[in-house]
């Protein structure tokens, strides 16, 4: 995360990226990424995608969950093109991760270090009991039919990758100042952003609607053979730059 902490280190003191009334938006730190994918495995539990295909025994071992996206975390956190951003509040006199975020800054640079990270060992993790080994991998494999909509104007973008709340801390605001620090980003560099929506139709278009995204009317589930064919969400949105 070299390069965008030296980046966003120009925008704001490192230690408190962006405060708002409801939580404190902050860089996270390597120590951080088990309490990120536990807050991921809570927020996803009950999902269509995260939830019921993908972790079809989550009910037998729930503590299992979060390896899937300590896994992708791990591998993720090599491409100093990616950022993770945690939410937080004071409890009882100490800090309280409540939400995280992963935003990558897309373009000719981070295709080249994804490229390079294909050739990266997967980090070494427990087996994962509550995943359906035939899934776990079912988002790779879907990504051969994506759309290439990340072009002109939009090929440069930063991209929301993840974003999850913890179930007790939702409602509270922390996703939407986690969405907007990565929206100001984007203002700054007058580029546009972009989200892949995990959430239903109505959920997420009114979500991010609201943060200033728009639908392309286009699914990342969509296609003939995608192995996601079938999964509510997927609708990618944009903020095109001004």
């Amino acid at each position: 995360m070299t390069y965008y902490r030296h980046l966003v280190g120009s925008y704001a003191h490192m230690d408190s990226l962006s405060k708002t009334t409801e939580a404190t938006i902050r860089l996270a730190h390597a120590d951080d990424q088990f309490i990120m994918a536990s807050i991921a495995a809570r927020a996803n539990f009950d999902d269509d995608l995260f939830g019921k295909i993908i972790h079809p025994y989550r009910e037998q071992y729930p503590e299992d969950m979060y390896i899937y996206w300590l896994r992708k975390f791990r591998k993720a956190w090599h491409n100093p093109y990616n950022l993770f951003l945690v939410s937080t509040v004071q409890h009882n006199g100490s800090e309280l991760i409540t939400g995280m975020a992963q935003w990558s800054r897309r373009g000719e640079h981070f295709n080249e270090y994804q490229a390079l990270l294909k050739e990266c060992l997967e980090p070494a993790l427990p087996v994962n009991r509550a995943a359906d080994p035939e899934m776990e991998n079912l988002i790779e494999r879907s990504g051969s039919y994506l759309p290439d909509v990340w072009t002109g104007d939009r090929f440069e973008c930063w991209r929301l990758n993840g974003l999850a709340i913890d179930p007790v801390h939702q409602g509270n605001r922390h996703g939407t100042a986690l969405v907007r620090y990565g929206l100001d980003l984007a203002a700054k560099e007058n580029i546009a952003a972009s989200v892949i929506s995990a959430a239903k139709k109505g959920v997420a278009e009114g979500f991010y609607a609201k943060l200033g995204f728009k639908s392309i009317g286009i699914r990342a589930v969509d296609g003939e053979g995608n192995p996601l064919s079938g999964i509510e969400g997927g609708q990618i949105m944009f903020k095109d730059k001004q």
